[in-house]
């Protein structure tokens, strides 16, 4: 009953849906005060498509009509359409159209053309007889174009001679001068293909043989898959092709053959085919166009062919074309029209996730895109599409660093050098100047123009470095492309030391490196040579990674490439080496003077300080009276090294009932990611108490175990006054792990036994383990269980500290993307305590914006009911609310 309890609030949560809802009204009322006639149009239409011409009309009031051809359109196919409809309506036409044939034998041509125009617009079925029907019909009338279409479109129903018979005697009757006419149904008495099979494989000339017999679609396709399958795009446009010439009438393999040209973006062949296709695949042939016009940036050429296909096709092909305007003005840069059209789309469609993934982009909640598209790339790592797009999402999220990662993807994909540029300029803009001047370097040797070094030699300058700007511009300066430029930097340059041009050399190879040369990551660098020896080539590359971030030597870098290289990731060693430029560089012998003094190693090196400092406080209250309030002024100083000096300044409050209790508290340590010590100074009473403070981390795989030791008052780790006026200190042993699994999966455990000077030992494991996430609602949800148990050796009234006491959650995380950074976040858990046979619950909810560049700040109250102190079986909660304010520089 308990575990079902438990999986039902689970599965209750689960079923919530992450889609974008607007309501129709919200939605209305948005698009009628916008200014935006495109996306009234498409709206209005969208309307009309489901019979609202009413409030299409509506949505159009005070738009001038004469002054936009889309708007003049529409307002006559409104016309158009309340006059079919009540057509349809006098004819007694149903929505099924069972009795168009009937109906249709009655008229005369000029009616039945009124009638097909009528159930098209309204999208009403017409069987193949009552098509007959109105081709006859129409055709004893002088409209022998669209007759003899409405026969074309029935012909794989016709007999092959009743069709051309039926076919010729139209356009014997037509004006011979019609282009038109003589275009569409002209027979050719081409005899049908022979295809070449010497180089295909069995299966593909067993298809070919069946085709031979039956020159239907389901054979044209599966021919065409196996051309796509087997990397063939020539030879199936050649089959394709021979087919249309001898099939001119087989309009659905001319589509087929426009759509593959256009996606090999042979962009005019592909408008040239499709320009020919009639009948039934008329709408789909002007929207392939149109789509493939606005790839080729005809955006003019485009918006015609998509509208007349939004007037007159069915509703897929609508819909499609309305997507394709959207896109179109995000890509000519009109992105409050391409938010609003996406909107529209989205309260139209739910379900298309292209469309719901910009209308995500739009809003800046780029939270679960990134989620989306990180996923995909560890599925298609090598997809280009996916890791451009992943690159983009990065960047607009604010999280540059991590872009910098799937730039360098890019770049050993493309070899494009132009994102070298970019990820120098990221770099850069993250004031890691050293990083940033090297992919300029590798940029300027890649692409090897007077223009390129000039831009090198700019950032150089830029970053106060004139020396090695100097050194390029002079070597340049006679370029005519840049001379007149380069002349004038060179004499606004103030160098800040003389340079010895003549020492400037290339890097050395990675042979010849003395390994543990630079003395201030000597023992990192020693344990990188321990690690090789042992044959963990991926671990020693993860450390020379990092240590060249760190300094930019030139060492680290060619170590790093080289210890990717005997781990066996050659494609990752090449692609780190094209983007440092380490290995061309010094196995170059070619490599003109320009380069070799461009490039001495190294440039510089950066010291990177960070500072934080700012306020927080916290206010804790529980069932049994008691209020505690502490405030504190904490302070954070971060260098190059990673070495981190931080500190705290305070005071707290204690008070129950007629009990009080008030002190000054403060914490100051020293240390780094692996290793911190530090102090607690505990005001009480008048007196300092100063207990020690020490954190052992060691990283391994995907865990990272961390042993801490601390001594402390008992009241302020408890929050009771008894200790605290006793005091009687606490002394503290824990050692957790922290994991990461490669689907996100998060893990944490703990140890920990504690003594007092009263003699009680307490031991509590506790544990979280995250193991479920999905986007919802714009955001990130997940699931974890987690749970903690407390073992008391001697209770005492003094603090919580009852013989066993605990609790295991089923908790629900759900994080709501803001603006820039700023995170809404909820928290709500749902448990039981087996030994107290008690149900528990706790839920939060708080807003925050994490470290970053300017402020950071958090903001929330969380509420826990648990069981009561003292082994108290009694309902017992507490609530807590915490602020924090920092400056970040």
């Amino acid at each position: 009953m308990k575990r079902s309890i438990c999986l039902l609030f689970v599965v209750l949560i689960g079923s919530l849906h992450a889609t974008i809802w607007v309501d129709e009204a919200t939605l209305k009322e948005s698009i009628q005060s916008s200014s935006n006639v495109q996306s009234k149009v498409i709206y209005a239409r969208s309307l009309l498509e489901h019979d609202n011409a009413e409030e299409a009309l509506d949505v159009l009031k005070g738009v001038d009509v004469s002054k936009n051809e889309s708007v003049v359109n529409l307002m006559k196919d409104i016309q158009y359409w309340k006059r079919d409809k009540a057509y349809l309506k006098e004819l007694n036409i149903d929505s099924a159209g069972s009795n168009v044939g009937s109906v249709a034998s009655g008229l005369s041509s000029q009616d039945a053309e009124k009638l097909y125009g009528a159930l098209n617009r309204f999208h009403i079925p017409i069987d193949v007889p009552a098509q007959r029907i109105l081709g006859n019909k129409i055709g004893e009338g002088p409209n022998k174009i669209l007759a003899g279409s409405i026969l074309t479109q029935i012909s794989k129903e016709l007999l092959p001679e009743e069709l051309t018979i039926k076919s010729q005697n139209i356009v014997k009757t037509a004006d011979i001068s019609d282009k038109k006419a003589q275009r569409v149904f002209e027979v050719t008495t081409q005899q049908p293909i022979k295809a070449k099979t010497k180089s295909l494989n069995e299966k593909l000339s067993d298809a070919l043989d069946e085709y031979r017999k039956d020159s239907s679609m389901k054979n044209i396709e599966v021919i065409s898959y196996l051309y796509t399958q087997m990397d063939k795009p020539e030879e199936q446009m050649s089959f394709l092709k021979h087919h249309v010439e001898n099939y001119p009438f087989d309009y659905e393999v001319r589509l087929l053959l426009g759509k593959n040209l256009g996606w090999q973006k042979r962009y005019d062949e592909a408008l040239d085919y499709l320009h020919m296709v009639e009948g039934n695949h008329k709408y789909d042939a002007k929207l392939a166009s149109g789509q493939i016009l606005s790839w080729k940036g005809d955006y003019s050429g485009a918006m015609p062919l998509l509208d007349e296909v939004i007037r007159f096709g069915n509703d897929i092909q609508r819909y499609d074309a309305k997507k394709s305007l959207a896109y179109i003005a995000r890509w000519k840069g009109d992105h409050s029209t391409a938010k609003e059209l996406f909107i529209v789309l989205n309260h139209e469609r739910p379900g298309d996730e292209e469309v719901r993934e910009e209308v995500l982009y739009d809003k800046k909640h780029f939270a679960p895109l990134i989620n989306k598209y990180e996923a995909l790339q560890k599925k298609s790592p090598q997809d280009i599409k996916i890791i451009q797009r992943l690159s983009s999402l990065l960047i607009q999220d604010g999280q540059e660093q991590k872009a910098l990662y799937y730039f360098e993807k890019q770049y050993a994909i493309t070899q494009d050098p132009n994102l070298l540029k970019e990820m120098g300029n990221i770099a850069l803009r993250s004031k890691e100047s050293a990083i940033g001047l090297n992919y300029w370097k590798a940029y300027a040797i890649k692409v090897d123009t007077a223009y390129a070094w000039l831009e090198y030699a700019k950032n150089l300058m830029w970053t106060d470095h004139p020396n090695e700007a100097l050194v390029i511009l002079k070597k340049i300066k006679n370029d005519s492309d840049v001379s007149l430029e380069v002349k004038t930097l060179i004499e606004e340059i103030k160098p800040a030391s003389s340079v010895n041009v003549n020492s400037l050399t290339s890097a050395p190879s990675p042979e010849s490196f003395p390994v543990s040369s630079d003395t201030a990551y000597k023992e990192e660098s020693d344990y990188a040579v321990f690690l090789r020896k042992k044959g963990k080539f991926d671990e020693a590359a993860r450390i020379y990674r990092s240590l060249y971030l760190k300094t930019s030597i030139p060492m680290y870098g060619q170590l790093y490439v080289q210890t990717l290289k005997e781990s066996s990731n050659h494609e990752e060693a090449e692609a780190i080496a094209a983007v440092l430029m380490i290995e061309s560089v010094s196995k170059n012998d070619e490599v003109n003077n320009t380069t070799a003094t461009a490039i001495e190693e190294p440039l510089f090196h950066e010291n990177k300080i960070s500072l934080n400092i700012g306020l927080e406080g916290e206010q804790l209250t529980d069932s049994d009276g008691l209020q505690v309030t502490s405030a504190k002024v904490v302070g954070k100083l971060t260098t190059s090294n990673g070495v981190s000096l931080q500190g705290t300044a305070g005071g707290y409050k204690l008070s129950k009932n007629t009990e009080y209790m008030q002190g000054k508290s403060g914490f100051f340590s020293v240390g780094n990611d692996s290793l911190e010590a530090g102090v607690y100074v505990d005001g009480i009473d008048e007196k300092a108490d100063f207990n020690p403070y020490l954190r052992f981390s060691y990283p391994m795989e995907s865990h990272t175990l961390t042993l801490t030791g601390y001594r402390r008052n008992v009241g302020l780790v408890k929050n009771a006054i008894a200790p605290l006026k006793k005091h009687n200190t606490l002394s503290s042993l824990q050692l957790s792990d922290y994991a990461l699994f490669s689907d996100n999966d998060e893990f944490w455990g703990a140890a920990e036994v504690a003594w007092d000077e009263e003699g009680n030992v307490i031991f509590t494991p506790q544990f979280q383990y995250r193991f479920y996430q999905t986007p919802i609602f714009s955001g990130l949800w997940s699931v974890a269980v987690d749970g903690w148990y407390i073992f008391n050796s001697k209770p005492t009234v003094d603090y919580y500290s009852p013989k066993f006491a605990d609790g295991t959650f089923i908790t629900n995380y759900l994080d709501m993307p803001m603006y820039e950074n700023t995170m809404l976040k909820f928290m709500g858990g749902f448990g039981y305590s087996y030994e107290s046979n008690v149900y528990l619950y706790k839920f939060g909810g708080w807003i925050e914006k994490p470290f970053s560049k300017g402020i950071t700040f958090r903001l929330g109250c969380f509420n826990n009911k648990s069981i009561g102190a003292a082994g108290k079986i009694v309902p017992y909660s507490y609530d807590t609310c915490d602020a924090k304010l920092l400056l970040n520089w």
